[in-house]
């Protein structure tokens, strides 16, 4: 695999005998001991699970792994150049990549909690639509059951409802509130990080 001016050859994933982090077409893959490439998985499975993929999704997902030079990885990220991309047999051809590869899908739990490392992630940093999304935060808590997430982002949740709602916002700003976003959204990102 060519990485900038260093190559990198890895004869299997289970090889790997130590967390690597590898920087690989402007996506940041990790390859875990176990030999999980997570980034791309989940972010694919959780649109799976939340059924919002699309074909295009799939395609994508396996152009981040053409370094692998697996054959069947190698013809669904061939399939870019079809402009109509059949649902099913793009999920067929991503079933024997899957196969080939000798992965297992994630579970929901896990693509929801990455999905939700990746919002926090954003939230590091200012962000122009940081209400927004607390708040799609705190519905996905409530709709996955994730009592401990939904508590976290509570008090935050109601300033923005009082900001938003409410007839007199208590002293509060947009810049106090975004900057408590700020403060937990890196805390948490954080905990995710190290876990």
């Amino acid at each position: 695999m060519y990485i900038g001016n260093f190559t990198i050859v890895f004869q299997r994933c289970e090889e790997i005998n130590q967390y690597t982090s590898i920087l690989h077409a402007n996506v940041t893959i990790r390859i875990t001991k176990k030999g999980w490439i997570t980034i791309e998985l989940h972010a694919l499975y959780y649109k799976k699970y939340t059924e919002e993929v699309q074909a295009r999704d799939y395609v994508e997902w396996a152009k981040v792994l053409l370094w692998m030079d697996i054959p069947e990885v190698n013809k669904l990220a061939s399939m870019e150049y079809n402009a109509d991309l059949n649902i099913f047999e793009i999920e067929k051809m991503h079933f024997d990549a899957m196969t080939a590869l000798q992965w297992e899908a994630p579970t929901k739990e896990a693509c929801v909690q990455h999905h939700l490392t990746k919002l926090y992630e954003k939230l590091r940093t200012p962000h122009e639509s940081s209400f927004s999304i607390v708040q799609y935060m705190y519905k996905l808590a409530i709709e996955h059951d994730l009592p401990e997430i939904q508590m976290q982002w509570q008090e935050i949740s109601d300033m923005i409802d009082e900001m938003t709602y409410g007839s007199d916002p208590a002293g509060l700003s947009q810049e106090v509130v975004e900057m408590k976003i700020q403060q937990l959204a890196c805390e948490l990102w954080r905990e995710e990080e190290t876990t």
